[in-house]
């Protein structure tokens, strides 16, 4: 789904897995050659979310650029304009199932993300990460 002056691109060779939710809201989604996005994966984007060559995305994963802000003011949270940061994963980046990526990370090059993980940082290329939130466990380099 593509509105508010949204953009997509999908590109050549990469497959989309049946019940996959792609959303540009204004934003952008890129995604590159040859990558796999996995069943019930969401990717929501109001700023910017780019998926490099050759990536693996299990099922049930959530790719999110924007959030709800956090105020204590008398304005109801779904009345506020979300605030968004952009998210960048890198070529040949396998994000296991059910991993929740946050705005404002990037994920590098070669990194593998664990089933279940919270990224809520950046996770610098050839590593392996895990957890909730997710943290660095080793270094594939």
């Amino acid at each position: 789904m593509i509105t508010d002056g949204g953009r997509m691109h999908i590109g050549s060779g990469t497959l989309l897995h049946r019940r996959c939710t792609l959303q540009a809201f204004g934003g952008e989604i890129t995604i590159g050659d040859n990558s796999f996005i996995g069943e019930a994966t969401i990717i929501v984007s109001a700023l910017r979310i780019s998926i490099g060559s050759d990536a693996l995305i299990a099922e049930n994963v959530s790719i999110r650029d924007q959030n709800h802000p956090l105020t204590s003011d008398n304005i109801p949270r779904r009345a506020k304009p979300t605030e968004a940061k952009e998210i960048s994963i890198g070529r040949d980046v396998w994000i296991s199932a059910g991993v929740i990526v946050t705005s404002g990370v990037t994920i590098g090059n070669g990194s593998v993300v664990g089933g279940g993980a919270v990224v809520t940082r950046n996770i610098p290329e050839c590593s392996i990460a895990t957890g909730v939130p997710a943290r660095v466990r080793k270094n594939l380099g």
